[in-house]
C-alpha cells in the first residue's frame, strides 16, 4: 500500500512529465517561468521560458533603454539587453563555487522569451539553483521547474517564489558522456 507521502510524490511526478513533454504546456503565462533543468553526463542545462511581457519588463527596470520590445528589432536591440538580463538571472553554486555558464542563449517561441543556460558538470554532490529575478516579479508570481535525466525523463518538479527562489538539486553519479 501506498503512504500519503509517496502517493502525492508519485502524482506530482506524473502530472509534472505530462506538463514537460506536452508543448502546450509551456503557454503564455505573465504570472510564471517554465523551466526544465536537465542533469546530463557532461554538465547541467536549463531552459526557460518566460512570457515576454514578464522579462521585458524586468530588462526595462535593469537599467535598459526606455525602448519598447518590436519583433523586427530582436537581433539588433533585443538580444543584446536581454543576454546582459540573462548573465544576471540566475546563479548555479557547487561545493560552495559559482559556475559560470559555458554558454547563454535567447530565443524567441511565440510570445514567450526561452533562455537556455549550459553549465560544465558540477564537482559536488548537490548544487544550489538561485532565480535571482524571482525577487523582483509581483506577489504571486512562479518558477516552476522540471529536473530531467539525460533521456528527458521527470525526476522530480519544484515551485519557487520570490521568497523562496533556490532550489537543491542533487547530482547524479558521474556517468561517462555518450558519443
Amino acid at each position: 500500500m501506498m503512504t500519503r507521502p509517496r502517493f502525492w510524490r508519485a502524482m506530482l511526478l506524473v502530472l509534472g512529465a505530462g506538463w514537460a513533454a506536452h508543448p502546450s504546456a509551456w503557454a503564455h503565462d505573465l504570472m510564471a517561468s517554465h523551466a526544465k533543468v536537465r542533469i546530463k553526463p557532461d554538465g547541467v542545462e536549463v531552459e526557460i521560458k518566460i512570457a515576454a511581457d514578464s522579462a521585458w519588463a524586468l530588462v526595462q527596470d535593469s537599467g535598459g533603454p526606455s525602448v519598447a520590445f518590436v519583433l523586427e528589432d530582436f537581433e539588433k536591440v533585443g538580444r543584446p539587453l536581454l543576454m546582459t538580463f540573462a548573465r544576471q538571472m540566475e546563479e548555479l553554486v557547487s561545493d560552495g563555487q559559482a559556475v559560470r555558464p559555458r554558454k547563454i542563449d535567447v530565443t524567441i517561441v511565440e510570445d514567450n522569451f526561452v533562455f537556455s543556460f549550459a553549465y560544465p558538470r558540477p564537482t559536488g554532490k548537490s548544487v544550489n539553483l538561485k532565480q535571482n529575478y524571482l525577487s523582483r516579479m509581483p506577489e504571486g508570481y512562479m518558477f516552476l521547474a522540471m529536473l530531467l535525466d539525460d533521456n528527458g525523463e521527470a525526476l522530480s518538479s519544484a515551485v519557487l517564489h520570490r521568497s523562496d527562489p533556490a532550489l537543491e538539486i542533487v547530482v547524479p553519479p558521474h556517468a561517462k558522456p555518450t558519443p
